[in-house]
């Protein structure tokens, strides 16, 4: 349970929870109507679908994709990726790139999108930074608290419930600093990792 302290004020907390806006013209035509199908499928089976899965993005608390039409028809069609990451938002897009490199077909549909997407990484993020837009303002949840922190207190917490409600007979009756002895070396011998 060494993780990380919820209230740091070292540099981990400034790197915690970046927001990224990324703002780029749909191309019009068939494209369009792709991405739409692609998002549609997407939001149908957020870990399942076979275009790309956003729990492989790294160190993300947060995104989302939008479409943004121009009720009048005046302006074109645009995608939105909002995100917020933890760390400095070229090293996160390069992340991205590597470990999502499927996030590429929602962004093919876009004009002047690289050819070859993901795979020429710095070129990718080039493109992607090119079309980010800083943010005036942002939520959220857990300000300065890295993912993979969040990410373990969640395991924690289950954790200690998992205890509590298989070892209830046990820790019966025992005393406030023995109980929470016991929930610690039992949380330690069944779940290292945290």
């Amino acid at each position: 349970m060494a993780g990380f302290r919820l209230f740091d004020t070292g540099r981990r907390m400034l790197d915690a929870t970046q927001a990224l806006t990324v703002i780029a013209e749909i191309s019009p035509g068939p494209p369009r109507a792709l991405l739409q199908q692609r998002l549609a499928a997407i939001a149908a089976d957020l870990g399942g679908n076979a275009i790309f899965r956003p729990r492989e993005l790294p160190d993300t608390h947060f995104m989302r994709f939008v479409i943004l039409d121009d009720p009048r028809g005046e302006l074109p069609a645009l995608l939105a990726w909002e995100s917020n990451h933890d760390g400095r938002t070229a090293d996160y897009l390069a992340a991205v790139a590597r470990a999502a490199p499927a996030i590429t077909a929602v962004f093919e549909c876009c004009a002047g999108y690289p050819a070859d997407g993901t795979a020429e990484v710095e070129r990718w993020v080039a493109w992607m930074l090119a079309h980010a837009h800083r943010a005036a303002a942002f939520y959220t949840g857990y300000r300065g608290v890295p993912r993979r922190a969040v990410v373990n207190a969640r395991g924690v917490h289950d954790a200690i419930r998992e205890v509590l409600d298989r070892d209830r007979d046990a820790l019966r009756g025992l005393s406030r600093s023995d109980l929470q002895i016991q929930i610690r070396e039992r949380v330690a011998a069944r779940h290292a990792e945290l």
